[in-house]
């Protein structure tokens, strides 16, 4: 989960790794005028023409014995090609005394060919001085203390990866100090390891850096007062990056800053490296924050109170106070201004004008944070979908004293849309504050507001909502499977996907815990890969993100490194998958949208998994690669640093008992691999081929080689079987599901063998065919049942033995037909009951049941769980087969029948509406178990035309011919007086006399229950076989009690009699002549005479 473990050694290296002088040529003409950054450089503030060389600045300078304490610079230095070709960063190597250097304004020019001083120790001071044109780095200080007074830095760094200062372990002091840039370099400060850094009165113009032109990593304290930030961009932060327990900003001005990715200005991270006895401090007072901007997260300040690890929990009450400050003009995606995560957030005396977010939050967008507003003002700041202001999700949120005028979301028209606060699982308190937003101003889900004198003008609050999640509902690319399967002889002694060109592409997770994500996205590519012979590239940004606690969707265990099964939580649940291109790879950010293209989506259908370790060589696992691709696994990492890792050749190995720590995928092996490869030689030969996800610049071009015997290989401490095992992703499921019921969207937890039984329950959503079930087995051979009930009837089992552990869709043997408010109840026979928990979805109770015994049931929601058991649904694009041309004789109760199957062919079980149309007469039929539906035929004899029409609207044309009793034999039917379809009984359908009225409807079957819709809102005016006084009533919407009443369908009378309060009383039997869509009128005549005539059209099925 950690990109690298031994942090000390690799920032060491990274901060003092200058190699020798470059030889390529470099432009000699003087630094330039950059109009647009605005650095302007006066003719005096160049170097002279003829410039003392860097041998020279050498043999000048001071050592520690010539014992003196200060060296005044009388002259320029530049790098001659001539005399300081040879030289090594070490050669101006100063310090283990105090010491000043004054420049008296002169330069020091590196032509972009040489670094600077190497300072050990201590006490250093460098006033009135020039550096420019540096080739590595200017200052480089360990253990020492360093004091910069009017130094300037210009144009330092041609090939990005230029820092003009580091320190570890060090003092830094900058005042009054300038770093000028037109150019790409790594970043101006960059402190490491406990240092401590100080800017005052200092100013950062131009140019563009990776990460801040501030880097203060790995538990380093800034401070920084009175400093200026303009027109400089970056991958993340241009102004500040820190990851110490205290930073203070004050009296500072951000302005025409921008971020490729995320945090505009000024990033935090928690650190996994500090002196964790410090008590944190984080200030951002009396600051100016103006036109920044960022394209993911947060257009000014980002701040993580957690981090990459867990070690942020140490400090539930982190707290950032941000005083007396503007937020102007600043622009994201979420968090126009701010974007803060888990801890808390004071703002005071502060104001947020025209920020803008393209998603959410305009000012700003906090998650899991306590967030207090005070004497402050929002004004103007809009969101193109929600929250124009605010957006809040989980905490307490506290505005007082404050003023939100003006604020707004652009697309108002989508459901649920706040212009002003939108809030999450929140605690609202508004006190002694003024709003002014047009509108539907505050919307909250789960979400509670206490008002105290608050006045509203224009807006609207729409608080105490709900909405619970149980289904995912989209279309994704087809795929088209290829015949990959590799035709090997047994197991070879060596396979690699990279020969086939299977292995994917290598990542680089970099200063994010994602290696779970992306090498979970890597394994996925590969399968696509082999599968279908076509490469993905997909976002693990954003399955990291709809993973974590900061989504609605994830799990509250996640903060940012996750588990073995957290990518197929995401991925089985519908979330993604998503293109990098909709979800560019983030660092730092950590929100993300539920994003909808259809174009780019894929469904994961089938996972899995191969438990544990049986023995070195691992011949299961052998097997999975050669029929599925990379698997993702999990090891014990320990950095690419010696001895456990060798640099040379990319061949791990670790000794020792150690849990798993990170994620990475096999993509193949060599038995014969040598053990002599490995820095500590293991028992034996053989090593499994792995995809890292530390870029390809690490291993061999990104892949390494971890022995047979690595004890971290598949081992996760106090975890076995499913839970430290290989995981893979099978692509042979090709059907187009369009909805996901479910209930655990954050994955599986755990399984529970105290249970064998498990259910849940969903409402239909639309018409449609249900066609599978999913779920997880924690082993292979595993026997199961599977129910299907709609509406409380049971209406297909099915059974099976699993074939592999992890989780399978099971297709159904015949699919089920729903319509819209169906209940669909999924129960599940198993060994035991996959459990997911620790999620942040809402739940509802009595949706997840678990049983140890099939009859007595336990809400999973009581010991805050569900079940994983998911439902699946395809469009009913349902045709009509066996449809035939009959002749039948009249009155000889026979049948016409059609059966019902999908487009590609598949069976529809009971209850897939169909109707029958022969002369005037249309009927609407149910299919019965084998999916057979039929229409008894009554007419007279005579030739007739039968349309059947399925659910979908397609048609079907048959001849009926309806011969007498008496006819010749030459117009015989074929079939004599049977039903034209032998599988259909010649039994004509009884409507049950004794079927209380109002009864649910309970199956499809010959005891017939209607349902009567009104047609023109649908509403369901009863279900029964019959029609009483008070559904009359219900239907017209008018009193028809004491009276004289005739009621006529289709002009026909069917009841003409008096009626009184009776409102049991049964107006007219419901026959299946009735079905279908119909024209109602009643005529209705009073106690005192008085005649009303009612029309409606009804429907009845």
């Amino acid at each position: 989960m950690k990109k690298h473990l031994i942090c000390t050694i690799l920032i060491l290296i990274f901060i003092f790794s200058m190699g020798t002088i470059s030889a390529q040529d470099i432009n000699d003409t003087a630094q330039s005028i950059d109009d647009e950054n605005g650095i302007v450089i006066a003719d005096s503030d160049l170097p002279s023409n003829s410039p003392k060389s860097f041998k020279d600045l050498e043999n000048d300078l001071p050592t520690y014995y010539d014992n003196v304490s200060e060296f005044n610079i009388s002259d320029d230095y530049a790098y001659n090609e001539e005399t300081d070709s040879n030289m090594t960063p070490f050669d101006l190597m100063i310090g283990g005394f105090d010491f000043t250097i004054n420049g008296n304004n002169h330069f020091i020019d590196g032509k972009n060919r040489i670094s600077g001083f190497m300072i050990f120790g201590g006490n250093i001071t460098i006033k009135d001085l020039t550096f420019i044109n540096c080739n590595e780095s200017w200052i480089n200080g360990m253990g020492t203390t360093v004091n910069l007074n009017n130094v300037k830095f210009i144009d330092n760094g041609t090939d990005g990866n230029q820092t003009l200062i580091k320190i570890v372990g060090s003092n830094l002091t900058v005042k009054n100090c300038s770093f000028y840039s037109t150019t790409k370099h790594k970043a101006d400060i960059v402190g490491a390891l406990i240092s401590s850094v100080s800017v005052e009165d200092s100013t950062f113009l131009g140019g563009r850096v990776d990460y801040g032109r501030i880097l203060v990593p790995y538990g380093c304290n800034l401070y920084v007062n009175n400093a200026t930030f303009t027109n400089s961009s970056a991958r993340y932060a241009p102004a500040i990056y820190c990851e110490g327990l205290q930073w203070v900003i004050r009296n500072s001005k951000f302005i025409n800053l921008s971020s490729d990715l995320s945090s505009g200005a000024i990033g935090f991270k928690f650190p996994h490296i500090a002196d964790f006895n410090q008590t944190p401090l984080f200030l951002i007072e009396n600051c100016i924050f103006e036109n920044t901007s960022s394209t993911k997260d947060a257009g000014a300040v980002f701040f993580d109170s957690l981090g990459m690890l867990a070690y942020g929990a140490l400090y539930e009450n982190l707290t950032l106070d941000i005083i007396n400050s503007t937020f102007k003009n600043c622009s994201s995606n979420f968090g126009g201004a701010i974007l803060h995560l888990y801890g808390n957030l004071n703002i005071a005396d502060s104001t947020f004008m025209n920020n803008k977010a393209t998603s959410s939050g305009g000012a700003i967008y906090t998650s899991c944070t306590n967030l207090n507003i005070s004497n402050s003002t929002l004004t103007n700041n809009v969101a193109d979908y929600q929250a124009g202001a605010i957006f809040f999700d989980e905490g307490n949120l506290t505005i007082s004293n404050s003023k939100l005028i003006g604020n707004k979301v652009t697309y108002s028209a989508i459901k649920n849309t706040a212009h002003t606060i939108y809030a999450y699982d929140a605690n609202m308190i508004f006190e002694d504050s003024l709003f002014n937003n047009s509108g539907v101003s505050v919307v909250g889900f789960f979400s509670d507001l206490k008002d105290m004198n608050t006045t509203f003008l224009n807006d609207e609050l729409s608080t105490n909502n709900t909405e619970y999640e149980y289904f995912v509902a989209r279309y994704a690319m087809p795929i088209e499977l290829v015949n990959n399967t590799i035709d090997v002889d047994g197991i070879p002694s060596k396979f690699d996907l990279r020969d086939w060109g299977w292995a994917g592409n290598v990542y680089n997770q970099g200063n994010n815990g994602a290696c779970w994500a992306v090498g979970s996205v890597g394994a996925l590519e590969s399968a696509l890969l082999k599968a279908t012979g076509v490469q993905h590239l997909f976002s693990p940004n954003n399955m990291q993100n709809m993973e974590l606690i900061y989504s609605k969707y994830g799990s509250t265990a996640m903060i940012e490194g996750g588990y073995v099964f957290s990518a197929p939580g995401y991925l089985l649940s519908w979330l993604g998958l998503q293109s990098s291109e909709i979800d560019p790879y983030d660092e730092m950010g950590k929100i993300s949208e539920l994003i909808f293209d259809d174009d780019e989506t894929i469904h994961v259908q089938d996972v899995i998994v191969i438990p544990g370790r049986t023995d070195t060589t691992d011949i299961e696992l052998k097997k999975a690669i050669l029929n599925y691709g990379a698997l993702a696994i999990i090891y014990g990492a320990h950095g690419d640093t010696e001895p456990y890792f060798n640099s040379e050749n990319g061949a791990c190995y670790y000794n020792e008992s150690h849990s798993a720590n990170h994620l990475i995928d096999v993509v193949g092996w060599d038995d014969n691999y040598s053990k002599d490869n490995f820095i500590i030689t293991p028992p034996g030969d053989g090593a499994w081929i792995c995809k890292n996800s530390w870029g390809t610049g690490t291993g061999d071009g990104g892949f390494i080689y971890l022995s047979y015997y690595d004890m971290s290989f598949l081992y996760l401490e106090n975890m076995t079987g499913l839970f430290s095992g290989a995981v893979g992703y099978i692509f042979n499921n090709t059907i187009p599901y369009t909805i996901n019921y479910q209930t655990d969207f954050a994955g599986l937890g755990y399984f529970d063998g105290n249970y064998t039984h498990y259910s849940n329950e969903f409402i239909s959503q639309t018409y449609e065919l249900l066609g599978a079930v999913g779920t997880y087995f924690n082993e292979t051979g595993v026997d199961y049942e599977l129910k299907i009930y709609v509406n409380d009837e049971l209406i297909h089992t099915q059974t099976g033995t699993s074939e592999y552990a992890g989780f399978k869709t099971i297709i159904l043997d015949k699919y089920v037909p729903v319509i819209l408010d169906d209940k669909i109840k999924v129960e599940f026979k198993s060994n035991s009951v996959p459990i997911a928990t620790q999620t942040r979805q809402h739940l509802l109770a009595n949706v997840s049941f678990v049983s140890a015994d099939g009859e007595n049931w336990i809400d999973a929601l009581d010991f805050d769980s569900t079940v994983c058991l998911k439902a699946y649904t395809v469009d009913d694009d349902t045709k009509i087969i066996d449809n035939e041309n009959i002749t039948v004789y009249y009155n000889s109760g026979s049948y016409f029948s059609v059966k019902v199957v999908t487009a590609d062919g598949r069976p529809v079980g009971a209850g897939e509406r169909v109707k029958f149309t022969i002369g005037e007469k249309t009927t609407t039929a149910r299919t019965d178990n084998d999916g057979i539906a039929k229409i008894e035929i009554t007419e007279e004899p005579g030739t007739y035309v039968m349309t059947t029409t399925t659910f979908n609207g397609d048609t079907y044309t048959n001849t009926i011919t309806v011969i007498s009793n008496s006819s010749n034999d030459n117009n015989t039917p074929d079939k004599g007086n049977e039903s034209d379809d032998k599988s259909v009984p010649d039994i004509k359908p009884t409507p049950s006399s004794t079927m209380p009225a109002y009864s649910r409807q309970s199956s499809y079957n010959s005891e017939y229950v209607y349902t009567l819709y009104r047609a023109d809102d649908m509403k369901v005016i009863c279900r029964s076989n019959v029609v009483i006084l008070k559904a009359l009533m219900d239907l017209f919407k008018v009193n028809l009690t004491n009276g004289h009443l005739k009621v006529y369908i289709d002009g026909v009378l069917v009841f003409d009699g008096d009626v009184d309060d009776n409102l049991s009383k049964v107006i007219f039997e419901i026959l299946e002549k009735f079905l279908g869509k119909h024209e109602i009128t009643v005529e209705f005549t009073d106690s005192e005479g008085k005649t009303q005539t009612y029309n409606e059209t009804m429907i009845i099925e």
